[in-house]
């Protein structure tokens, strides 16, 4: 029989932001398995409470919740990622060998946060166990885990011990790699280091969307590497990205989200000159949301791009 409890199925977009509701006070004000909350907010249509039905600003939770818990919640944090929960059986003084992929974790999935909870009051603890080099990075897939005594007891032979693993696609996609490396140096509280990888993760989803939009419209390769070279990633975001979304009917960056998008490229500038101020936590924290945000909004823009671009081309088709 295997040691191993049933697993849940990963679950959708990312695992919500867990903030009180400003009207009735409960955590968890909205439901992180309903699609992708980021970007149906940015539509207009915004996530509600789910114990009180009142309409919930998705922006301000996402700050708030970076600012509040700072390092220790990068398992929560809006990044797209998908969540995996298994349970097993932890042994008192013994290893247990526990393989995520035969959980549920893809082949191509790479890890960035577990986090462990014993269920039962066994007084025992899970404590990772490594060979001579301790992995600091790279969270393995596999995990050896020793069910240690703690507490005063009495200690239980076994207990069930839950495993939340947060996970991305482990692809060589620079944007996702960027902003995983982002938000780990804001986990490390490592303000200042964030600032670059969060602007590349925006950097490259916006040229390659745009990339995608001349290649669609025909526009011959050296003239599209020419514009791209004028267009610079700070034009692109601005006005650019507006004026495309304008074109294709989605609505517009709230004016904070965009003045945050702002200030996250400023940051970037202004790392070239050591007098400037580096950044705090609450800075940090907003600069980070305002990466995640923007670069769902690029995706929500390109894909109503490419439907559009779609639809002409098919006008434009003589009939059979």
């Amino acid at each position: 029989m295997s040691d191993f409890l049933p697993n849940a199925e990963p679950r959708g977009f990312a695992v919500a932001p867990s903030v009180p509701c400003e009207s009735c006070n409960n955590f968890s004000p909205f439901d992180p398995t309903d699609g992708n909350p980021v970007q149906a907010y940015l539509s207009g249509s915004a996530p509600r409470c789910i114990h009180c039905g009142t309409p919930v600003d998705l922006w301000r939770a996402c700050v708030d919740h970076l600012e509040v818990f700072e390092s220790g919640m990068i398992g929560s944090l809006p990044l797209g990622a998908h969540n995996l929960l298994c349970q097993f059986q932890l042994r008192r003084d013994e290893l247990t060998v526990l393989d995520l992929h035969e959980r549920g974790l893809p082949k191509d999935a790479r890890v960035i946060h577990i986090n462990y909870t014993p269920q039962e009051q066994g007084w025992l603890f899970p404590t990772e166990c490594h060979g001579n080099v301790p992995y600091r990075q790279a969270i393995p897939s596999v995990l050896y885990i020793y069910g240690r005594r703690h507490g005063g007891g009495p200690h239980a032979e076994s207990a069930r011990c839950s495993v939340s693993v947060t996970w991305v696609r482990g692809s060589v996609d620079p944007a996702v790699s960027s902003l995983v490396a982002a938000f780990g140096e804001y986990a490390a509280e490592r303000y200042e280091s964030c600032i670059v990888p969060a602007n590349v993760a925006l950097e490259v989803t916006l040229e390659r969307s745009m990339t995608g939009w001349l290649e669609a419209l025909a526009v011959p390769k050296q003239r599209r590497v020419e514009l791209l070279r004028e267009l610079t990633y700070g034009f692109q975001l601005d006005p650019i990205l507006g004026i495309a979304a304008r074109l294709v009917g989605v609505p517009p960056l709230r004016q904070e989200i965009l003045e945050a998008l702002r200030a996250l490229k400023k940051a970037r500038d202004d790392l070239a000159h050591p007098r400037e101020r580096v950044p705090d936590a609450k800075t940090a924290s907003k600069l980070l949301c305002a990466a995640v945000f923007g670069i769902q909004y690029v995706v929500l823009v390109n894909s109503a791009v490419a439907d559009r671009l779609a639809a002409t081309q098919q006008s434009l088709e003589p009939p059979r």
